[in-house]
């Protein structure tokens, strides 16, 4: 992976600080988010590619500081203890998540509808924060920590159409993407008439493309730098309906992002933004 970091205005490539056993050990807990919440140890070096011992040395090292547990009876590897302390600890110094829990409980609490934070890590979604429907729903996938495509959700939507086009080319080299529903976009040409639109409109919907039955309305966040998160309301698709038809729910989201935004000082940047609906 290269990592490029800005030191006194000029730009200094990290990959020659990078330790070998430290990049191997990252990726073997890594694997626990990509390939499923128990593995042994064949899975593991066969998906890393590692020399079994190689990967067998990881794996006690790693057990023997508490970041894995291997299950007396399947022999297979779990997470432990360390990293949910790890990923406490990320959600306490997360200031975002911190900023955006009050405009995220009025939501709630005005529309009865669950509503989500997500930042974009790479091609994917990350749900920072999730508040729960206050009403009779059905089962959605999402979960604090857990990730999801971003071309299929309103909340990756709503920040791709704030990425610069040479940025989402970079993102999907390929013409065609994987349909997750019968209303996923599933080619990168529509995708990107999409976010012209989005950034129009200055919302996103995601109309059932990432799951059956689940509608989502996101709004897009800024801080100082540029674009850096966005806030969705979703629900079953026709209590969704009757919100548009019924209620400001667009104006609603829209407006506790721009407070968000406000609170994460987009105005105090060198380089300014236009934040939507502002």
């Amino acid at each position: 992976m290269k990592t490029i970091k800005i030191i006194s205005g000029s730009r200094v490539d990290t990959r020659q600080y990078n330790i070998q056993s430290v990049e191997r050990a990252t990726s073997v807990l890594k694997a626990f988010i990509t390939l499923g919440s128990e593995l042994s140890a064949s899975e593991i070096w066969t998906n890393l590619h590692l020399h079994p011992t190689t990967a067998y040395r990881m794996l006690v090292t790693l057990e023997n500081q508490g970041f894995v547990r291997q299950d007396p009876d399947t022999g297979k590897y779990q997470l432990d203890v360390v990293c949910l302390e790890l990923g406490s600890q990320f959600l306490k110094a997360n200031h975002l998540r911190d900023i955006a829990l009050g405009e995220m409980t009025k939501l709630q609490e005005i529309f009865g509808e669950t509503v989500h934070l997500g930042r974009r890590d790479g091609c994917e979604i990350v749900f920072l924060e999730k508040l729960p429907s206050l009403r009779p729903t059905g089962t959605m996938a999402s979960n604090v920590g857990g990730r999801t495509p971003i071309y299929s959700t309103g909340l990756g939507k709503a920040i791709l159409a704030y990425l610069p086009e040479t940025e989402v080319q970079k993102l999907f080299p390929f013409p065609d993407l994987h349909s997750r529903t019968k209303n996923t976009i599933t080619t990168l040409e529509n995708l990107k008439q999409e976010l012209i639109r989005i950034k129009q409109q200055e919302y996103a919907i995601d109309d059932q493309e990432n799951e059956e039955d689940v509608f989502c309305i996101a709004a897009p966040i800024f801080d100082h730098k540029g674009i850096t998160a966005a806030l969705s309301i979703s629900g079953p698709a026709n209590r969704m309906g009757l919100h548009l038809k019924e209620e400001p729910i667009i104006d609603e989201i829209q407006q506790a992002a721009v407070e968000i935004s406000n609170k994460l000082g987009y105005r105090r940047g060198v380089d300014q933004v236009q934040i939507p609906g502002q």
